[in-house]
């Protein structure tokens, strides 16, 4: 996996901050192996600037300083510029013309304007990382996925693979449990700490 990959903003919730719903608790944990792999295999994590103020709009105004510090500590934060606006022109067009857009705003719950912004946030997030260099782009969001297809690879979060130890071990008819995956969460004053 070395090389640049893209993650969008329920990644870092899940991965980071280890925050899911009742129906995703299994992704925070997947989010946090995706982290781990990614730091073995020395492969950068583009976070784009838009993801960056979708987790500013979930913490109040004075935690926001140090979750930036944070971000640009751990990962490499991509500005939305003209070359992303360029991409996300051609990208929108493109899925404006195959109906892609129209298809996507009929499946979503919410209200034309709203989902219309949404679409437009994600393919921004995918012109980012287009411009800015990854290879693929890991989102949990099938709509954003849509958008990508054909663009960029986006992949969903990876299952965890299963070790050799584990195989043997289901092979022989025992169970044998797999540590927890270290934990980091973003801390006041731009730190992380494992848990």
């Amino acid at each position: 996996m070395p090389g640049v990959v893209c993650f969008d903003t329920m990644i870092i919730v899940w991965g980071v901050l280890g925050l899911a719903e009742d129906s995703a608790l299994d992704l925070p944990g997947k989010c946090r192996h995706l982290l781990e792999t990614c730091e073995t295999e020395k492969t950068m994590i583009l976070v784009p600037s838009i993801v960056l103020g979708e987790l500013l709009i979930r913490e109040p105004p004075e935690k926001h300083q140090a979750i930036i510090e944070s971000m640009y500590k751990h990962f490499q934060v991509a500005s939305y510029d003209p070359a992303s606006a360029r991409q996300f022109a051609e990208i929108w067009r493109k899925r404006n013309t195959d109906g892609t857009v129209a298809s996507l705003k009929k499946a979503t719950r919410l209200t034309k304007a709203a989902s219309k912004a949404e679409l437009r946030a994600d393919t921004m997030i995918v012109a980012t990382a287009i411009t800015h260099g990854a290879q693929r782009i890991y989102t949990h969001d099938k709509r954003m996925q849509r958008l990508a297809a054909g663009f960029i690879e986006a992949l969903d979060v990876p299952e965890i693979q299963k070790t050799k130890q584990a195989e043997l071990g289901e092979d022989l008819g025992i169970r044998l449990e797999e540590p927890p995956a270290k934990s980091m969460r973003l801390i006041p004053g731009g730190k992380t700490e494992a848990s």
